[in-house]
């Protein structure tokens, strides 16, 4: 039993070592496609600065992110879109798409770039390159004076309301929650909360935004991340939306934006 045991382990320790090398030459392939100046022609990236126009896939449908405005679509996606065009010094063109023709638009090159909630799809990777997250939308724990930070803060004795066969319903199963009530909606689930009937909810990140102002909110405790599509092929206009979105991270660009429709949130 003892080789046996021996063996699995060594090559579970060979799996993990190939899956560390892969990982590394994987992101050293990114990063020389993204972040080299010598590659081939860009025509998206070229139209934009010859044009002075970034024309942006959104669907209007779905506040807080996007929402139907006069004369432009306001929420999340729509300031996202728009700071980054002024960072790049041209005007911003919505062109406003029900969800399943986002990215039929993109790939037909009648938009730039999907700024509109979607989340990282590993089956169109071979066409469509996907943002380092500028968002993370997932389960948060609310509380009225504090709120776990993760699973493991949460007392055996602490009651947690989450919405029935929700990501947060699931994730209090995985993790063992003794004492949870399954309620209709998210909404219901932090009344119950600012009712005393329950200690915590755990629901989705936007949903925790209609209360921010009577709650204490956590960071994300299981991610739900949304990122800008844009084409594969146009590396250049890839590498400088990944440049703006690290500054807009690191100056507060990023955060204002997200605080303005959702309230504030701790980030992890």
């Amino acid at each position: 039993m003892k080789p046996f045991k021996s063996m699995l382990a060594k090559r579970q320790t060979l799996i993990v070592a190939a899956s560390v090398v892969t990982a590394v030459v994987l992101g050293a392939v990114i990063w020389m496609v993204l972040f080299r100046d010598d590659g081939p022609p860009d025509p998206a990236w070229e139209k934009i600065q010859r044009e002075k126009q970034l024309v942006v896939a959104i669907d209007p449908s779905y506040p807080p992110f996007a929402q139907y405005g006069d004369p432009v679509p306001v929420g999340i996606d729509a300031d996202l879109a728009q700071a980054i065009a002024d960072e790049w010094g041209v005007e911003v063109h919505f062109s406003w798409q029900g969800y399943d023709g986002l990215y039929d638009s993109l790939l037909l090159r009648h938009v730039d770039i999907i700024i509109s909630a979607i989340r990282s799809d590993p089956l169109r990777t071979d066409l469509i390159y996907y943002t380092q997250p500028y968002l993370d939308a997932g389960q948060v724990f609310v509380g009225i004076e504090n709120a776990p930070q993760d699973f493991m803060a949460v007392e055996q004795d602490d009651v947690i309301a989450v919405e029935f066969a929700s990501d947060g319903a699931i994730a209090a199963q995985q993790h063992e929650l003794r004492q949870v009530i399954e309620t209709q909606s998210s909404a219901e689930a932090i009344q119950m909360v600012l009712d005393g009937n329950a200690d915590y909810a755990l629901v989705d990140r936007i949903s925790a935004g209609e209360f921010a102002n009577q709650v204490v909110i956590s960071g994300p405790v299981v991610s739900d991340l949304y990122s800008i599509a844009i084409r594969r092929e146009n590396w250049r206009l890839a590498r400088n939306v990944e440049e703006t979105l690290l500054k807009f991270k690191n100056n507060g660009t990023l955060d204002e934006i997200v605080t303005t429709w959702l309230g504030y949130f701790p980030e992890p």
